[in-house]
């Protein structure tokens, strides 16, 4: 049975995480002269911003790629994902890995974003792709 692979992604900073706290103090703060003043939009604004930022900090916490039985998936704002099975190509560049299939449809990797913990995982999983094409050739 095949395992799940979770390919971490690298440099995962807390800004955003930081920033969304300091929004929602903000909006807490607002929230209170709101109340007193019946102005909503200062607060309503801090809400949405600060959900902003800890939106963004959930996104670069989760995994970069998720490699399962029939698929690789790119978990970012635009959730990407590519039936690997029918890769055609395999084309290397010194950062980066564009699996391409028979309909065009391309899949970047940038190997700049892959942990180094990951990364083993991720390069046998790609010359087990190599090697299936090499096998049909």
């Amino acid at each position: 049975m095949f395992k799940e692979i979770f390919i971490q992604k690298k440099g995962k900073s807390k800004l955003n995480l930081y920033l969304g706290v300091i929004w929602l103090g903000l909006a807490i703060f607002n929230f209170f002269e709101a109340i007193e003043t019946n102005k909503w939009r200062g607060f309503s604004l801090n809400a949405v911003v600060s959900i902003f930022y800890f939106s963004a900090y959930y996104l670069e916490k989760k995994s970069y790629l998720i490699i399962d039985k029939y698929s690789i998936k790119k978990t970012a704002l635009f959730y990407k994902e590519f039936d690997y099975r029918k890769t055609s190509q395999v084309i290397k560049t010194q950062d980066t890995i564009i699996l391409k299939n028979k309909n065009d449809q391309k899949f970047k990797i940038n190997l700049n974003q892959i942990e180094t913990e990951s990364m083993a995982a991720f390069i046998k999983f790609i010359e087990e792709i190599e090697q299936k094409l090499n096998q049909n050739a």
